[in-house]
């Protein structure tokens, strides 16, 4: 009797615990969610009368081109933009877990404050930076020897500059997390490897990268969700062009919600989104799960 009252206490105080937060995500996430869900079923354009269409809004995104070219460019993004951050990440949480404490927490902050700064603000701040006239980067290229190049006015270059930005803003973060998955790695594992003659490479491969494995899924994944949500650096530093070259899967969605009015529709399409990036994390966790076994 008193296992089940304890038993219960204990249920009880979690629930009391977590109420403020389920409340706050009722609120703010559930409900919104299923207010989109109903809009999705309606033709509106937020100032006459909705129209209920069923799934004729979903039937239309199937035949709707503009939207597939917008989710390619999003693929494209991502393949570029996460095995960057991965790889960066990772390199720089190897080089910085070598050094003392102090070093680490310093070069730590430092990669980090990017993290923190707001993503128009970072956008306008190297859209200024990628300017073709008056841009350090392409002062710096001149000083080189290269010829100035186009960057955002370029259809081949302008997703590339925004994936760079991306990088640049997300490294310092993933590096953090990466960081504290090598430091949380017992030493005895290295010091064996060294009694072996392990070189650093080998250590690496054999050690670090496999212990790792949950920070990766982990990096991985929360990355790819990023990827395909990016939205601030496309509309300060592009506005989805030259010839929508960046026109990615959100903005899309944005320009169809508040340029042309089509609320249900832009509703339905935000839907699809959310199940394309539900099926392909739930593919990473499998897969990399699989290979984990």
């Amino acid at each position: 009797m008193m296992k089940t009252n304890r038993k219960l206490y204990e249920n009880l105080s979690a629930y009391f615990l977590l109420f403020p937060d389920l409340l706050l995500l009722t609120m703010f996430v559930f409900i919104p969610v299923l207010g989109s869900f109903y809009l999705s079923l309606h033709k509106w354009n937020g100032l006459s009368q909705m129209i209920f269409v069923g799934l004729g809004n979903y039937r239309r995104i199937f035949r709707d081109l503009a939207w597939w070219h917008s989710v390619g460019i999003s693929f494209l993004y991502t393949l570029m933009y996460v095995p960057a951050v991965f790889a960066v990440a990772l390199a720089l949480a190897l080089l910085l877990s070598n050094l003392k404490a102090r070093i680490q927490g310093l070069f730590g902050t430092l990669y980090f404050v990017p993290f923190a700064v707001s993503g128009i603000v970072a956008s306008f701040i190297w859209k200024f930076l990628y300017s073709p006239k008056n841009g350090y980067i392409n002062q710096a290229l001149a000083f080189l020897g290269v010829a100035p190049q186009l960057w955002l006015g370029s259809t081949k270059q302008a997703l590339i500059s925004v994936v760079i930005v991306s990088l640049w803003m997300h490294v310092g973060f993933n590096m953090i997390i990466f960081l504290a998955g090598i430091l949380d790695i017992p030493a005895n594992y290295y010091e064996a490897a060294e009694i072996d003659g392990a070189r650093s490479v080998t250590k690496f491969f054999r050690i670090t990268f496999p212990l790792l494995r949950n920070t990766n899924i982990f990096i991985l994944i929360t990355s790819s969700i990023l990827s395909f949500q990016v939205f601030d650096q496309v509309k300060a530093m592009t506005n989805g062009g030259p010839g929508d070259a960046t026109n990615v899967s959100v903005f899309h969605i944005y320009r169809q919600a508040f340029e042309m009015f089509h609320f249900g529709y832009s509703a339905s399409m935000a839907f699809v989104l959310f199940m394309i990036i539900l099926v392909i994390s739930l593919l990473q966790l499998n897969v990399l799960k699989s290979s984990r076994d």
